[in-house]
């Protein structure tokens, strides 16, 4: 699943059933993946989606488990919406609301706070979700103009068809209210290519498309992608064998991350080296010693907006994990909108003791003199404890803003990193 808050404008030709697809994608940018930094401090802090994808396997095997825009009133149908159900990602903070002897704050109610949050209420953790927006859900959230409703963030999701899917089972974890997930239509993408040639002495725009299919699978794609480009073929089988490959490191470098750092590289170089060496490798870098076609690795890379680095910045590992997630089982849209989604996960965190508040603003993280984290304190200047502190609104917010400027010695290195990351991001 995708979870960022970096989008970007995509071009897009497909149209899911009975739902919309808006003008940006919700991306995976995780630092655990696309750059090999391993921050390390007293004070508790999620950075890492897979950090939190990690935590959601241990709860369920501890439980046992726009281009377009729709008008409201004609909405796929969201189970028991109604005028409460609009409220609920719409809570405003009160300190009468605050649940009693809080175990965890988590600092963002976008995607990776909402998921936090379910995880950890369902392991019986009594959790609050701060919010400085006016409705949770980060990039999951609507907005209605005009009586149309518009989508902020998701594009689609892959791999959702499946009940068994890791994506899919986390996501019916998390909402106790069940959510359904639309098939794409068969084309869910399509890549264009512009150029100029001269025509009877004639400049002219020549446009290209290549679209991309869901329903045809791995051998699908390969067998479109070798019909475009004759002569190919040696090429394209490489990339899909790398792209598995890459795909079974993912699992090892969640594992690796998980482990404190010398035992973490020594598991990697026994196990699977090969398959994480392909994580610090850029896709560039890569698909330039498959073929020297600038256009084929234009059409295998097309999705690099969903990451938000450019070939020849990003990881290998990041592209490979994108390819895998849409050409298994092809890529579905939540019933009643991304909304569904955020107040579903809402109302399950409310199930089991917590609450997600909006219009608080966090100021900082508060710590004590030992450099452990104790709650927060609100810009209003509401001060709430905890014994964990989870912040899900990025490294450098994190480590520059949230954290109080005497204690920012604890995390310097950590927000050197993340600063820098930023400034190459720029």
């Amino acid at each position: 699943f995708c979870l960022s808050s970096r989008c970007v404008p995509w071009t897009h030709h497909g149209n899911p059933r009975k739902t919309h697809v808006p003008p940006l994608r919700l991306i995976s940018s995780s630092p655990a993946t696309s750059a090999p930094m391993a921050p390390s401090s007293s004070l508790v802090m999620a950075l890492s989606a897979a950090a939190g994808l990690a935590a959601a396997v241990a709860v369920m095997r501890r439980s046992g488990a726009g281009r377009k825009a729709r008008k409201a009133s004609e909405m796929a149908v969201d189970t028991g919406k109604g005028v409460e159900e609009e409220r609920v990602c719409k809570q405003g903070f009160k300190p009468s609301l605050v649940p009693e002897d809080l175990d965890m704050i988590i600092v963002g109610s976008g995607v990776g706070g909402l998921v936090t949050g379910c995880l950890m209420a369902k392991a019986g953790r009594r959790v609050l979700v701060l919010e400085q927006h006016d409705q949770a859900g980060g990039n999951l959230h609507t907005f209605e103009e005009q009586g149309w409703e518009f989508d902020t963030g998701l594009h689609y999701v892959g791999d959702m068809g499946s009940k068994r899917s890791g994506a899919r089972r986390l996501f019916d974890y998390c909402c106790d209210t069940p959510v359904d997930w639309a098939p794409m239509d068969d084309v869910y993408d399509t890549a264009v290519f512009r150029s100029e040639e001269v025509q009877r002495s004639v400049t002219a725009s020549v446009r290209t498309e290549y679209r991309m299919r869901s329903n045809g699978g791995w051998r699908g794609v390969a067998s479109d992608l070798k019909e475009w480009f004759p002569g190919e073929e040696g090429a394209i089988d490489a990339y899909f064998k790398l792209v598995k490959q890459a795909g079974q490191g993912m699992k090892m470098l969640l594992i690796r991350n998980l482990l404190p750092r010398p035992l973490g590289f020594l598991f990697g170089w026994l196990f699977d080296y090969t398959s994480l060496s392909l994580f610090y490798k850029t896709t560039d870098e890569v698909l330039s010693s498959l073929t020297s076609n600038r256009k084929l690795i234009g059409v295998l890379t097309y999705m690099w907006g969903d990451y938000g680095l450019p070939p020849s910045r990003s990881s290998f590992g990041v592209q490979a994990a994108l390819q895998t997630h849409y050409c298994s089982r092809g890529a579905f849209y939540p019933v009643g909108g991304p909304a569904a989604l955020s107040r579903a996960m809402v109302r399950t965190i409310e199930k089991h003791g917590g609450k997600v508040l909006v219009r608080a603003p966090v100021s900082e993280i508060t710590i004590d003199t030992w450099g452990r984290a104790t709650g927060v304190r609100l810009k209003a200047g509401d001060a709430i404890q905890a014994s964990t502190v989870v912040s899900t609104v990025g490294a450098t917010q994190t480590y520059s803003r949230l954290v109080p400027e005497r204690h920012r010695w604890r995390v310097k290195k950590e927000a050197s990193a993340a600063e820098a990351l930023t400034r190459e991001d720029g």
